[in-house]
């Protein structure tokens, strides 16, 4: 692990992360969820930057990825980052990778002057919970998420 790096994705990183996105689909079990194109996905991050992507390199390999962005919450006028995808490959895994990046996304959080960093974590999904739990993340009980599809 001491050779991972975690750092900012590039225009250029695009087909790996791409590609890995495909991974992780499989992982979630959300392929046919999966429907945005390299394209669509390069423009939310490059062109409209309303996403923001970090990478974990390993000796120069795209190993993992995490995507994020920014909420509102009206009452304390605060911003929230807000956890949209994490992945790491699974020959990676157990390394410390997932908490390089929520360390690294903690940080950013501080120096956005954020309240606090959310995500939802599918129910199934018993090790990134216990991940999730283990890094000291706390499971929101009080509010319940809605969604009406488009």
């Amino acid at each position: 692990m001491s050779d991972v790096k975690i750092k900012p994705i590039e225009e250029k990183d695009m087909k790996e992360i791409y590609r890995l996105y495909g991974e992780f689909a499989a992982y979630e079990k959300l392929e046919d969820y999966f429907s945005a194109s390299m394209e669509e996905m390069g423009r939310l991050i490059f062109k409209d930057n309303l996403l923001h992507m970090l990478k974990a390199e390993n000796e120069g390999q795209i190993v993992g990825f995490a995507a994020y962005y920014y909420q509102v919450v009206s009452f304390p006028a605060k911003k929230v980052l807000y956890l949209e995808d994490i992945y790491v490959q699974k020959m990676h895994r157990g390394k410390g990778i997932g908490n390089l990046f929520l360390k690294r996304l903690e940080e950013i959080a501080r120096e956005n002057d954020c309240l606090k960093m959310s995500w939802k974590c599918l129910g199934w999904n018993q090790s990134s919970r216990a991940f999730y739990e283990h890094i000291g993340a706390k499971l929101d009980e009080e509010w319940v998420t809605y969604e009406k599809k488009l």
